[in-house]
């Protein structure tokens, strides 16, 4: 499973490439495993990464059996000056 989020503001140092976690689950598996995307390049505020599926439980795989619903669930970051 290819994924990719597009959040510019979670390029939080412009020179360099940062990184985002998502959480991807499935009906079969809903604890599921975090998933470290990277960006593609500094600044760009695309961050892209991939996790195996599959039909056995494994270990760094999402397991999903047919007819389960995959999520991926991506949680912004927010920063609040006082």
């Amino acid at each position: 499973l290819h994924i990719m989020v597009e959040d510019p503001a979670a390029s939080i140092n412009p020179s360099s490439i940062n990184t985002v976690t998502v959480t991807v689950t499935s009906t079969s598996d809903p604890v599921g495993l975090k998933v470290t995307l990277v960006e593609t390049k500094p600044n760009s505020g695309v961050f892209k990464g991939m996790i195996k599926i599959s039909s056995k439980p494994m270990a760094g795989a999402i397991y999903a059996r047919p007819g389960d619903k995959v999520k991926v669930k991506y949680e912004v970051m927010e920063t609040v000056s006082i």
